[in-house]
């Protein structure tokens, strides 16, 4: 790297013609130790070396007006040489109706790459594309990774750098600690399982911190109302007692003399009944008119299925006719095909064939028409014999009807002379009318007689009606054993739920906190294997509470001292020197690193990259360059 600043902070003009090579830089205070630092960061990403952006610092010289800012810088990437410059010029503009005593000067930026202009963004991309700001800041400067940037953004970095560690590695590294962890967390992460049983036991104890209120609730279910020694004592007598009153009501409604109104009555309908059937046994022609219904029904059917079978056998002897009219079409398209003349000509060669082929050809052609014809001939043969089979069909069938109709004809004759000549029922005969005007008669008597009871009736229906009211109690009582039992059971479910719920909550305890003993562990082989990788440098990646947790964390030491209290000048120095050596490694890539303070350190840390030192000399007034070879 080599650098030329012109008009920047306070430096007027000023080379730093390093080649490559490390140097000291010295002067007494004020003389722009930190400026050249800053012209670098500025020429590159458009901020000082702290991080401020140019409208947070003066770039140009203090009370300068009219001067022209700028810096370059020649750098080495990949074998390739290349320069950056960027100048800040102002630039004086009129406005209308001011003196021109007070023009205001505006900012004019402009940028270079191997000195030809570019815009802003195409500048920035390609300092980008070689070095993000970050990363440079990172590697250029020893106090950004450790006394910069956020905690957690550090912690993060050197996470991904240097602790990919898998859960099954770590897990199998301390079977007798959490070597359970293997099954419990199958195919997940150990993050994953532990959030997953978070959940579940926040599930559980929902499901628990219910049960006693669902408990309760069963309590209030049970009935107050509950049984007494002799309900069931009392259940029989009450129900004897109704059974009882009820045979009473039944005999009142049966006594003697209704009894006996009532078998008058049997004997009159019996009666009845039996004249009824010795009447009907007395009508000889309804048996003759059952006889002549069924013939008549006979001849329906039969005339029917004929019928059907007439319809059929016509549909097939017109489909066979219309086949039969095809045939006689094709037997003259066939009678009229003729030799075709062209085929006697070769089709490759364009030439006729002999005349013994062409003999060969005629006669093939010829018999097979005549095979056709006769096929034809054959065929039409055959159905013309169906078609007669059918026409035979058909007239027989018709003869069938004839007859049909005929016998239909005599057995409707005969029914419909036999319906006249049916009789009367018997409930319209002289004898019928008789016996049932006796039998109304004999129900009225019944009637009166059951008058008379009634008051005697609706006395014992009271006492049936208190019976039944005490059953009721008894019953409800009973009911209630039976509820009572029910939300008993229903409490043990509920106390067994909340045994088996404890006894997840606790597997789920156990695991939890098996993955916690597990990140624990994971933290400290992750801490133990970034350590590894530092010469100078350590960090402290959690901390743990008076509780037993643990809180994350990122802070570096050395020596146990942390970095942002007691921890002297050069050990902040080498422990940032450590930092970029080890990342820049892991990334491949370097930048040049400046050191403030120099004078304070008696020895850094040997580095890999180029380095910039920039010490106080109280007996220089204007800055040293010390160039290493």
């Amino acid at each position: 790297m080599n650098l030329k600043i012109t008009n920047f902070k306070g430096i007027r003009s000023f080379e730093l013609p390093l080649d490559g090579n490390s140097a000291i830089v010295s002067g007494t205070n004020g003389t722009g130790k930190t400026s050249l630092f800053d012209a670098f960061t500025w020429l590159l990403f458009g901020k000082d070396s702290s991080g401020r952006s140019e409208t947070s610092f003066e770039v140009k010289p203090y009370g300068s007006e009219g001067l022209t800012v700028e810096v370059v810088g020649e750098f080495e990437h990949n074998g390739h040489l290349f320069t950056l410059g960027k100048t800040l010029a102002e630039k004086f503009t009129k406005i209308n109706g001011e003196d021109e005593t007070e023009r205001k000067p505006k900012n004019e930026y402009t940028y270079y790459i191997d000195s030809v202009p570019k815009p802003k963004n195409q500048y920035t991309a390609y300092i980008a594309e070689i070095c993000p700001e970050d990363t440079f800041r990172l590697l250029s400067d020893p106090d950004y990774f450790a006394g910069k940037i956020d905690w957690k953004k550090r912690r993060k970095m050197l996470i991904d750098f240097f602790g990919d560690l898998s859960d099954r590695a770590i897990i199998q590294k301390h079977p007798d600690e959490i070597g359970e962890l293997i099954t419990l967390i199958g195919c997940k992460s150990v993050a994953d399982y532990k959030l997953m049983s978070q959940a579940e036991r926040k599930k559980v104890i929902s499901e628990l911190d219910g049960i006693p209120a669902r408990i309760d609730e069963a309590e209030k279910a049970k009935p107050t109302e509950l049984p007494k020694e002799d309900d069931g004592a009392r259940l029989g007598l009450l129900t004897m007692q109704k059974k009882t009153l009820e045979q009473r009501i039944n005999d009142l409604e049966n006594g003697v003399e209704i009894s006996k109104q009532r078998s008058v009555i049997a004997e009159l309908q019996a009666e009845f009944a039996i004249k009824k059937a010795e009447y009907a046994m007395t009508l000889t022609d309804r048996s003759e008119l059952a006889e002549a219904t069924q013939r008549r029904d006979l001849a329906k059917d039969k005339l029917s299925n004929i019928e059907r079978d007439m319809r059929k056998t016509e549909a097939d002897k017109a489909s066979l006719e219309s086949r039969r009219t095809e045939l006689l079409t094709e037997y003259r398209e066939i009678g009229g095909r003729v030799f075709d003349e062209s085929s006697t000509v070769c089709p490759t060669c364009g030439r006729e064939y002999p005349d013994e082929k062409k003999q060969e050809l005629m006669n093939r052609f010829n018999q097979c028409r005549a095979d056709a014809l006769a096929a034809n001939k054959n065929t039409g043969l055959a159905i013309r014999e169906q078609i007669q089979h059918c026409a035979q069909r058909l007239e027989d069938l018709e003869n069938a009807r004839r007859d049909c109709l005929e016998n239909l004809q005599s057995a409707e004759e005969r029914v419909a002379f036999l319906n006249e000549r049916k009789p009367a029922p018997f409930e319209d005969a002289e004898e019928g009318k008789a016996l049932q005007s006796k039998i109304q008669w004999e129900q009225q008597t019944l009637t009166a007689l059951s008058a008379g009871k009634n008051e005697q009736i609706e006395n014992i229906q009271g006492q049936i009606s208190d019976i039944e009211n005490e059953l009721a109690g008894v019953n409800r009582r009973m009911a209630a054993e039976g509820q009572v039992k029910q939300q008993d059971r229903r409490i043990a479910q509920l106390r067994a739920q909340a045994k088996e719920l404890g006894g997840r909550r606790a597997d789920l305890e156990h695991g939890i906190e098996l993955a916690e003993r597990f990140e624990q562990i994971k933290l400290g082989e992750i801490e133990d294997s970034i350590n590894s990788q530092f010469q100078y440098a350590r960090f402290k990646l959690f901390s743990r509470q008076l509780n037993g947790g643990i809180t994350e964390c990122c802070e570096v030491t050395v020596d146990g001292i942390p970095y942002t209290t007691n921890l002297n000048t050069a050990a902040k120095a080498n422990a940032g020197l450590d930092i970029i050596n080890v990342i820049s490694g892991k990334m491949h890539i370097t930048a040049p690193i400046w050191l403030d303070g120099a004078e304070s350190v008696v020895r850094y840390l040997p580095v890999e990259a180029q380095t910039i030192q920039l010490a106080v000399d109280g007996s220089s007034e204007q800055l040293r360059i010390y160039v290493e070879e």
